[in-house]
């Protein structure tokens, strides 16, 4: 029976360890057969719902992320994702990564760029093929299943070794008892050959009796032996052995989020309804949030001031002229409006040479708009300062005051001496 017992639970536990490595690689291979077929699908669909979402006529930063957040879905399908206009990145997961190092066999890389009305789109990411969370999921899955039979047959051992080891101790004491036994049977019979060569006197009769009372002595003696050997073995046998309690294998279940896109609004709404610009109120706080983000990423930032005269903000020539302004910095919410007839606009990786080249395009059209009314524009850069919002402003209208002196040069720009700066920055670190 316990032979037959030891072949059937090998067969079990051989079973169990097979199925828990079966179903591992079956549903790993399962997950990467079915992956593979849609990652091109899901990919075509970003580029899809961007190129749709691009002829909107009311799209703006919040809107276009708000699109892509749907067309992505869950970023645990990539090891890197990137979309940017214009350089200007609107989404990036991992944040401090790039697609060369998150590429890795279980990926597949995609990159393409996509022209649209409202810019020049570069999308980059890597697929998974096999997602960690499904190895983690599928894994965890076949270590459980090896734990208990593992466990099972720990338990199972110390039971066998337990049991073994009683069994010895029963078989010694029965042995101890048979020697016992021999030593009183080879007296008895010593004391018989002594009975048969004496005479049949009354003397001997005697002698015999006494010799036969002698004799039940060792008996009832041995018969005690027995008995306390009884009990020892009983006691032994009533031992039980308290298996040790399991440890209970804590497994980590929280995936990562995707992004979360904050969608609560200001009750009076982001933009001004009459002119499309936002209010001057969100100004500070979004000028500091893309200088800061400018910082961070080491690029440059340049921040205009316009200044249009004698043109009342509810007239459509200042409707018009902020409709050109929203196509040629692209996104309305970089579009501010500024004491009563100033209009802020910030263009990001943009240096100072590249902002006089814009601003001069900006101001020939401007004027044609307003038919020829003075129009006026300080502009101010990061350059590679580490400048607050409130400082660049400052320095912005500042230019553009300048510019309203100077009757040959209605566009002035702050510019910084990097030079000079970075000779500042070395100076201040060695003190």
């Amino acid at each position: 029976m316990k032979n037959k017992f030891i072949i059937v639970y090998t067969i079990f536990a051989s079973i169990g360890f097979l199925f828990a490595i079966s179903f591992f690689g079956l549903n790993l291979y399962k997950e990467y057969s079915y992956t593979s077929l849609n990652t091109d699908k899901k990919f075509n669909n970003i580029t899809g719902e961007l190129t749709y979402a691009a002829k909107d006529p009311n799209l703006n930063t919040k809107i276009l992320i708000n699109k892509l957040n749907d067309s992505v879905g869950s970023l645990n399908d990539f090891s890197f994702l990137s979309i940017s206009i214009n350089d200007v990145e609107l989404i990036k997961f991992p944040g401090n990564s790039n697609q060369k190092d998150t590429s890795s066999k279980f990926t597949k890389s995609y990159e393409t760029y996509i022209q649209t009305e409202v810019g020049k789109f570069h999308i980059c990411a890597n697929i998974y093929l096999l997602k960690p969370s499904s190895v983690f999921y599928y894994a965890k899955i076949s270590f459980l299943i090896v734990l208990i039979i593992t466990l099972l047959t720990v338990v199972l051992i110390i039971y066998e070794n337990v049991n073994e080891s009683k069994s010895e101790l029963l078989v010694n004491n029965s042995v101890d008892l048979n020697d016992e036994d021999t030593d009183a049977d080879e007296e008895s019979s010593n004391i018989k050959e002594a009975d048969n060569s004496t005479a049949a006197t009354e003397e001997t009769v005697i002698e015999e009796t006494n010799i036969q009372e002698k004799n039940e002595v060792p008996v009832s003696e041995e018969n005690t032996d027995n008995k306390a050997e009884e009990t020892t073995a009983e006691n032994i046998e009533t031992q039980n052995d308290t298996p040790a309690p399991e440890t209970e294998v804590k497994l980590p279940s929280e995936e990562e989020k995707p992004l979360a896109i904050d969608n609560s609004d200001n009750p009076t709404g982001l933009f001004n309804p009459v002119t499309g610009l936002g209010w001057e109120q969100y100004l500070f706080t979004r000028l500091e949030s893309e200088i800061n983000r400018a910082i961070a990423s080491e690029i440059d930032f340049s921040l205009f001031v316009i200044e249009i005269v004698d043109v009342e903000r509810t007239s459509e020539t200042f409707k018009n002229v902020c409709n050109y302004l929203s196509l040629q910095f692209q996104f309305k919410d970089l579009l501010f409006e500024y004491k009563d007839d100033c209009i802020i606009a910030m263009k990001i990786n943009m240096n100072l040479d590249e902002a006089l080249n814009l601003a001069d395009k900006v101001y020939a059209s401007i004027k044609n708009i307003i038919e020829n009314k003075a129009c006026y524009i300080g502009i101010s850069t990061r350059s590679i300062r580490m400048v607050s919002g409130e400082r660049l402003l400052k320095e912005a209208t500042e230019a553009l005051v300048h510019a309203k002196d100077d009757k040959d040069s209605p566009i002035i720009a702050f510019r910084v001496d990097e030079e000079k700066y970075r000779q500042f920055l070395e100076q201040n670190n060695k003190a």
